[in-house]
């Protein structure tokens, strides 16, 4: 509306592993450009994605858009970099300017060995096709594990690397005495009870979902979500 100012867009997406189509992404940048505001990419699982998706950046579809885009990305995830607390921005000079004073006076700068490491990996990222086949093998056990689960739905993610299932069918049912509220009341149980640790719906804006990350070993993967359908048997 008239009070909009910038437009955040989220492909792959944190927390479902959704991937905007070109289609979507045109349709985005076209709004931005007609409405003179920001489009703010977040593509910081751009290199993570399956089953011949791609993500688009909005930035490459032409200097109108381009001119109006801040691109954002980081080395936590697809370089696992996650505790190094490094990323970077692209846009607009005047926009960058601004920020780089902003963070000058709070956070410094990167440490040098990071910005060493960050540019080893930028130059040789050849890991990465063997990395997404990984994944790809993770989300196939993960999911297939989710909608075995009576009452649990999983769409199948097209990048990133976390599932999303609803658990609608949960709520309102009972555990060991307790009945299930909610997605953090959920979540809370699996933590005590079956030493499993989702992130609750609630926290995304989407209730009765969970999310869960499958960046992992195969070996623990697995031991999760056995113990969550030893806990789902538990369920009255």
């Amino acid at each position: 509306n008239s009070r909009t100012r910038a437009i955040i867009l989220n492909s792959p997406c944190n927390p479902s592993g959704a991937v905007f189509s070109r289609e979507t992404v045109e349709e985005t940048a076209k709004i931005v450009v007609e409405n003179d505001i920001v489009l703010i990419s977040d593509e910081c699982y751009d290199k993570l994605v399956y089953d011949g998706n791609k993500a688009v950046s909005p930035a490459l579809l032409g200097d109108e858009v381009k001119k109006r885009t801040l691109l954002v990305n980081a080395f936590s995830k697809t370089f696992s970099m996650t505790g190094w607390r490094l990323g970077y921005t692209l846009g607009p000079a005047e926009i960058i300017s601004a920020m780089t004073k902003i963070q000058s006076q709070s956070t410094s700068n990167p440490a040098t060995p990071m910005q060493h490491g960050a540019a080893a990996a930028l130059n040789d990222m050849s890991f990465i096709d063997k990395r997404v086949t990984e994944f790809r093998k993770r989300r196939g056990i993960i999911v297939d594990a989710l909608n075995s689960l009576e009452g649990v739905n999983c769409v199948l993610p097209q990048g990133a690397f976390y599932a999303f299932p609803d658990f609608s069918g949960w709520m309102g049912k009972s555990i060991s005495g307790e009945k299930i509220k909610d997605s953090l009341h959920l979540t809370n149980l699996l933590i005590d009870q079956a030493r499993i640790a989702p992130v609750p719906g609630s926290a995304f804006g989407m209730e009765n979902h969970l999310r869960f990350s499958y960046a992992m070993n195969t070996s623990d993967l697995e031991e999760g979500l056995k113990r969550l359908s030893e806990f789902s048997r538990l369920l009255r």
